[in-house]
């Protein structure tokens, strides 16, 4: 069994984030594809001068 990484990087003028999504046997990427839009929407929310939930829509 293999150990997999992926990593996802989103840049929005000068602010950036970074989603790593991992394990053993493989990744799935709507997973992944899911935490980048997310992360993107909450980075947007905080350049905007708002606070984000705690907790993104769809995350149980």
């Amino acid at each position: 069994m293999a150990l997999t990484l992926e990593v996802a990087a989103v840049r929005i003028d000068a602010n950036a984030i970074t989603v790593t999504d991992g394990g053993l046997g493989g990744v799935e990427q709507d997973s992944t594809s899911a935490a980048v839009e997310q992360g993107t929407q909450r980075l947007r929310e905080v350049l905007a001068g708002r606070t984000p939930q705690p907790t993104p829509g769809g995350v149980e």
